[in-house]
């Protein structure tokens, strides 16, 4: 996909953005850490975790398109089942949720919607731009763009408290 110096892309696959070579924030803190980490980091697969936390995004942010992409098997126990793997064939692995992973996903999409308002915008909105000091490509993903120009990023914790948030996060 040709992607402009400057725009902002709605709609774009995740994987078409981490392919582009400008540089995110997760790209400045390897540097940050060395150059080296940058220039020598490999390209992660996603692990479960980070699948179930994409569909925490999508459940609580895009609601709509989770409930059209993504397969709950609240009856599954696990995903050696035939039932999860046939799913799996049809949806991909990423988008099918078995027993407790859908029910913690649908109970922290109940839960969040219920207590806080969401506010108009769009979800997983791609920016992309050029550093006015170093010429350098930038980009960056939000969770959710606001209508009013704000940036959210969501994130999911065990424990609220000030102290345990800020570790998490």
């Amino acid at each position: 996909m040709k992607v402009p110096e400057k725009c902002a892309i709605i709609g774009m696959p995740n994987e078409v953005y981490h392919a582009h070579p400008a540089i995110s924030k997760s790209g400045l803190d390897l540097i940050h850490r060395s150059p080296a980490h940058f220039q020598y980091s490999a390209h992660r697969e996603a692990t479960r975790a980070m699948e179930i936390g994409t569909a925490i995004h999508c459940a609580i942010l895009e609601p709509e398109r989770f409930r059209d992409e993504y397969v709950l098997l609240r009856d599954v126990k696990d995903r050696r089942a035939s039932e999860y793997k046939k799913a799996k064939e049809v949806h991909g692995g990423e988008y099918v949720l078995t027993g407790k992973e859908a029910d913690n996903v649908a109970g922290m999409q109940e839960s969040v919607r219920s207590q806080y308002a969401i506010p108009n915008g769009t979800a997983e909105a791609s920016l992309f731009g050029i550093c006015d000091r170093t010429g350098v490509p930038v980009k960056c993903r939000f969770d959710l763009l606001t209508d009013d120009g704000a940036g959210v990023d969501l994130k999911k914790t065990q424990d609220s408290s000030r102290e345990a948030f800020a570790k998490s996060v």
